[in-house]
């Protein structure tokens, strides 16, 4: 996987926040409702998006969070720097999976996957939330199945490891 669940779930979010025809904030529940991230991941995930000032949050009865950035200006990469450690993901790592892995060390697939890789990471520095909300038709739900936490959400959720065992 490119990036983690937690950034799929927020390219979800953010591309029903970039949807939104009123000014007014969307709350955790209703961006719950809307796309089927699980409501607490809502929450955390647009904690991180407000530090990143990618999204602005409003406290009180009429609050919520809003996109703070131009969604025809905000690119994929810069959700997944967001969220995820970019060094340990497998756009910058081995995609086999070793540890010693580069020009002089490759692994079967090093040559295949650099090159791979720098179009990934471009491709995701051009494509922005808007281009992708209409890039595709489908309701905001997924399949139900495992999730994985990223580093950066395992540390905001204090637990959450690849196996999904409590640290």
């Amino acid at each position: 996987m490119i990036y983690s669940k937690t950034c799929q779930y927020a390219i979800r979010a953010l591309n029903y926040l970039a949807t939104l025809e009123t000014k007014k904030p969307a709350t955790v529940g209703e961006v719950h409702a809307k796309t089927g991230v699980p409501q607490a991941y809502v929450a955390k995930i647009f904690q991180c998006l407000t530090r990143a000032k990618i999204v602005a949050s409003k406290s009180g009865p009429n609050g919520g969070y809003a996109l703070r950035v131009d969604p025809a200006k905000l690119t994929l990469l810069r959700v997944v720097d967001a969220l995820d450690d970019v060094s340990e993901s497998p756009l910058s790592n081995c995609v086999m999976g070793q540890a010693e892995c580069s020009d002089r060390n490759p692994c079967c697939l090093h040559t295949v996957w650099v090159k791979a890789a720098a179009e990934m990471k471009k491709k995701l520095a051009k494509v922005t939330i808007l281009e992708a909300g209409k890039a595709t038709a489908r309701a905001y739900r997924s399949e139900t199945g495992r999730t994985v936490l990223s580093r950066r959400m395992q540390k905001v959720f204090g637990y959450g490891t690849a196996k999904g065992d409590r640290e």
